[in-house]
């Protein structure tokens, strides 16, 4: 049986090898009420679902196993939406995964803003907090 999702459902999973990207990412994140975990791969996040609900999943682009993650996220009833992330980001690499099913694609490095409006966006929130001060870029260090 499944546990309850976490925060009314508004869960974010990371899946990257990385645990200082996975922080500054919830760093940049974190005022926005969701829950957001790190996972190192997609074993894990496979894991992780198994047993918690998720309504939104964070990968990287360069080694295409963002492919693999969308296919296990299918297998799912209401899956959580996928969001790529790359600093290869470009018109083709956008198309084909809007045409394969996920949500959206970042380009890295990521613009705080818009990294927090397109999660907020993909977890169903209606009202996004607004962090005052000038845009920045989320440097993470392996990002």
């Amino acid at each position: 049986m499944r546990s309850a999702p976490y925060a009314g459902g508004r869960t974010v999973v990371v899946v990257n090898p990385a645990p200082e990207d996975c922080t500054c990412l919830k760093d940049s994140l974190d005022d926005l009420g969701l829950q957001t975990h790190c996972v190192s791969d997609n074993h894990e996040l496979e894991e992780f679902l198994r047993t918690r609900e998720a309504s939104v999943v964070l990968c990287e682009a360069e080694d295409h196993s963002w492919k693999n993650v969308l296919d296990k996220l299918a297998e799912k009833d209401g899956p959580p939406r996928l969001i790529v992330m790359s600093r290869l980001a470009d018109e083709r690499l956008w198309a084909e995964v809007l045409n394969l099913g996920g949500y959206d694609v970042l380009a890295k490095p990521l613009d705080s803003e818009e990294l927090r409006r397109v999660v907020a966006t993909a977890a169903g929130m209606t009202a996004i907090p607004q962090v005052g001060g000038l845009h920045h870029r989320c440097e993470c260090p392996a990002a």
